[in-house]
């Protein structure tokens, strides 16, 4: 009797996470199409709607010190970090940028040229204009994952299309 309490649990415990992950994936799903639209909407544009990167220099861990997760910082680069540390090497000689100017057409040149070097890129950002907030199962709350609730933040990154459409 105790084995099948002990087996029911367990059953009754990995139901409750398969239930949980599907809405977490659908909400995860919904934010990110709204993300994916909201940038969509921006990449069509004629004009450059001048969307602006974040420079990381370093990443940490967060107290839970695994990576990637919501508690994890950055460390902020500004853009002359990138010039200095990338662009600028891209040459042997400092000199030689006067012959990579005179390309036509030279997204290095333009990297080199810009105050804002993400824009050279083109990348439009869009994010979900609210976040989820997904409640969680009881069962799964004390067998599996200690919290009331998570919370679901979805950014995208999309090229910026030059109006082609």
């Amino acid at each position: 009797m105790i084995e099948f309490i002990i087996g029911l649990v367990a059953v009754l415990v990995l139901f409750a996470g398969m239930i949980q992950l599907v809405s977490l994936t659908r909400a995860q799903t919904e934010t990110m199409t709204e993300a994916r639209e909201n940038a969509a909407s921006d990449m069509m544009m004629d004009f450059d709607p001048m969307t602006s990167a974040d420079y990381i220099k370093d990443w940490q861990e967060g107290g839970d010190e695994k990576q990637l997760t919501s508690d994890d910082t950055s460390d902020t680069a500004n853009p002359f970090d990138l010039q200095n540390t990338i662009v600028e090497k891209s040459v042997a000689d400092p000199t030689e940028w006067q012959y990579i100017d005179k390309l036509n057409a030279n997204k290095i040149s333009q990297l080199h040229g810009s105050a804002v070097p993400s824009s050279v890129f083109g990348l439009i950002k869009g994010q979900a204009k609210t976040s989820a907030q997904i409640d969680m199962i009881p069962a799964v709350r004390h067998f599996l994952y200690d919290a009331d609730s998570i919370d679901i933040e979805c950014e995208a990154w999309m090229t910026w299309t030059k109006g082609i459409y």
